[in-house]
Formats: structure tokens, C-alpha cells, sequence
């Protein structure tokens, strides 16, 4: 696995996350809001994947984060869209990508659904615990992930099957996590039901 343009700071921009979750009227309503991705200062990224993957991986991300995604014509590149349809992230198709290979790459998802993403991870079995961040979250129940308001996954499956697609770590926070750009900006300061 690769990415594009890979080893950029994460963005935790007030500006960034205000601009996205403004409605068409121009306020912010926590309700509407379903996730943010916040990857690097980066509105697009590219992911090489395995070849006859893409297509699986894009259901992965509709089912387990409910994201809008898009599938291609020619079955070798998915876009999975987030934050409103601002963010996206392509899937590549690519024949030597190793599902296996772990570059300790990693992307952070601030998501609304926090309780019902987890029970979905959890069900599938892919919640992990990076041991580099035990100190952080260790989460491998839903009461310890409600506690440090986030929880890790490291592969991405296939809905269906089970079978191991990519690996790619996870870092799923709630909106209520202390580093959450929403609540450092005061945009979250009412909790939420999650």
C-alpha cells in the first residue's frame, strides 16, 4: 500500500472544519453533521490497493462508516466520500500491492455515529489496539471506547467475505474527543446523543 503525497502533518484547521459543516444557509447544525475526515491539509488522497479489491473497499466504507462512495467503470478505482462530499479518498487499483505490508500509516475520522460504527467494527471483528498508543485509547469494548472517545481498526475487509483487503490503520474518534476540531472551536459544545 502507498499514498500519495504521504507523511503531512495532520490538520486540526478551525477554518478547515468550520467550512465544512456549514449548511446551505450558512449555520451549523451538529444534527446534520454525520463525520468528518481529516486526513493531511488535503482535500483528495490516492491509496494503491491490490488488484480486484476496489470494489470491495468502497462497500467496506458504506457499510461500516456509511460514507457516500463511487465505483468506476472500469472496476479500478473507488472514491469514497466524506465530510459533506469535500474530502475523498481514491482507491487505486495496483498489481503489486501487498494486503499485508504495514507502512504505519494511519488516517484519524472524527464520526457521529460513534456507538453504532463501533458495534459494526466489533461485529466484524477489526477492532485492534495499536500497542505504539496504548497510552491513548485501548479500546477493545464499547465502554472503554466511550470512555477514551475512540477506538482503532487495522484492516479493511470485505463486507462479504471476511477476507482481508488492505491494511490501513483507523483511528475512529467521537465528536466528543478532546481533540475533536469541532469541539476546540466551539462548534460541539452540546453533547450528543451517540
Amino acid at each position: 500500500m502507498a499514498f500519495e503525497n504521504s507523511r503531512r502533518a495532520l490538520c486540526h484547521s478551525g477554518y478547515q472544519a468550520l467550512r465544512y459543516v456549514k449548511d446551505p444557509a450558512g449555520k451549523t447544525d451538529n444534527e446534520k453533521f454525520f463525520a468528518i475526515l481529516l486526513f493531511w491539509c488535503r482535500t483528495s488522497y490516492q491509496i494503491f490497493c491490490a488488484k480486484n479489491t476496489s470494489k470491495s473497499i468502497a462497500r467496506f466504507y458504506l457499510d461500516i462508516f456509511q460514507f457516500p462512495v463511487r465505483y468506476d467503470h472500469e472496476h479500478t478505482k473507488a472514491t469514497i466520500f466524506a465530510n459533506n462530499m469535500a474530502q475523498e479518498i481514491h482507491f487505486v487499483e495496483k498489481k503489486e500491492i501487498d494486503v499485508d505490508a504495514d507502512n504505519e500509516e494511519h488516517m484519524a475520522i472524527y464520526i457521529g455515529n460513534f456507538k453504532s460504527c463501533f458495534e459494526r467494527c466489533k461485529k466484524i471483528g477489526i477492532i485492534w489496539v495499536n500497542p505504539r498508543f496504548t497510552m491513548l485509547d485501548a479500546s477493545k469494548t464499547l465502554e472503554q471506547a466511550l470512555q477514551a472517545e475512540a477506538f482503532r481498526i487495522r484492516d479493511i475487509k470485505d463486507p462479504d467475505t471476511g477476507t482481508k483487503l488492505l491494511r490501513l490503520e483507523h483511528e475512529i474518534r467521537s465528536l466528543r474527543h478532546p481533540r475533536c476540531p469541532l469541539t476546540q472551536y466551539g462548534i460541539n459544545k452540546k453533547k450528543s446523543k451517540m
